[in-house]
């Protein structure tokens, strides 16, 4: 859907209004991949494919194999720009297409040039590439710091609820239940768990 553009994020509460396949959607799924490297719960290397890329993007590159006129693979980059907190401070640093010294984190999907030039130019010569050759991209996740990152270490919490669903209260319990085992010593744990678990069947 987008090419390039840059969202800046009210604090609190968004609102995100517009037509149908107008990229409210995809805003919502790049948020997940940069928060979590999961899309709808699934680790985003098992789903990432050609379509992923901006389709003028996409035509662009295939346009140009097509004519001989060979361009770079493309890649897809998404930056979170965050404030500064405890949680999130070593994160901050200047690794960013913007150049901002800030806290934040990258994801990128990009052509891995040290593994595959070789046979990527030899088959994009005999004509054998015909498409985005994506198994030959590598996906990094990055703090603005310039450190690798592994899931785990992400500074980000994330509750996506669809609508088109009736019962959140697996979703919502789960949710809570993470982020109270990272926060809460055991003893404290199991008493917030046990009034929860109250709520819950009290709001059932």
């Amino acid at each position: 859907m987008f090419k390039e553009k840059i969202i800046n994020f009210n604090d609190g509460i968004n609102i995100l209004v517009g037509n149908n396949d107008s990229g409210k959607s995809t805003i919502l799924e790049l948020i997940s991949i940069v928060a979590t490297g999961k899309l709808n719960g699934i680790n985003i290397e098992k789903l990432i494919n050609s379509s992923f890329f901006n389709n003028e993007i996409r035509n662009e590159y295939i346009k140009s194999i097509e004519s001989q006129n060979y361009i770079a693979p493309p890649e897809i980059i998404i930056e979170a720009y965050c404030k500064e907190d405890n949680l999130n401070s070593c994160h901050k640093g200047t690794n960013n297409t913007l150049g901002e010294d800030c806290c934040g984190i990258t994801f990128s999907f990009e052509f891995d040039n040290l593994q595959f030039a070789s046979i990527y130019k030899e088959q994009l010569l005999n004509g054998e590439i015909k498409d985005i050759p994506i198994e030959y991209y590598k996906i990094n996740f990055k703090s603005f710091n310039g450190d690798n990152l592994n899931l785990r270490d992400f500074p980000f919490n994330l509750l996506m609820i669809d609508t088109s669903k009736k019962d959140y209260s697996n979703l919502v319990s789960g949710f809570i239940h993470n982020n109270i085992s990272e926060f809460y010593q055991k003893k404290m744990k199991q008493e917030i768990l046990l009034i929860m678990k109250i709520l819950i069947v009290l709001d059932m």
